[in-house]
């Protein structure tokens, strides 16, 4: 596993939270999502979210080709925390907001 990573167990705890940190994100951006603006333009989300991802993976083999795994991790891993920032203000909050 520290191929990825590094030898240190820092970089691969804060890799790993980061992954356990988007995936409670995506729940909540979606569940923000229904209740702001409706089911039909949820799944319009996620059918962009997916396609992201597919472009994701492709510059991702690029990426890692020409730079290296670790710029890839680490690129994908800023921008984990750039797109939560962004999207905290997009939504109400359940009304809170």
């Amino acid at each position: 596993m520290g191929g990825f990573r590094g030898s240190s167990a820092v970089a691969g705890l804060f890799v790993d939270t980061t992954g356990v940190i988007a995936v409670i994100f995506a729940v909540t951006i979606a569940a923000l999502n229904v209740y702001d603006f409706g089911w039909r333009n949820t799944i319009g989300l996620l059918a962009l979210t997916l396609m992201g991802g597919w472009i994701w993976a492709a510059v991702g083999a690029f990426i890692a080709a020409f730079i290296g795994k670790v710029a890839l991790w680490m690129i994908g891993t800023v921008l984990v925390y750039v797109a939560a920032v962004v999207l905290f203000f997009q939504f109400s909050w359940f009304g809170l907001l």
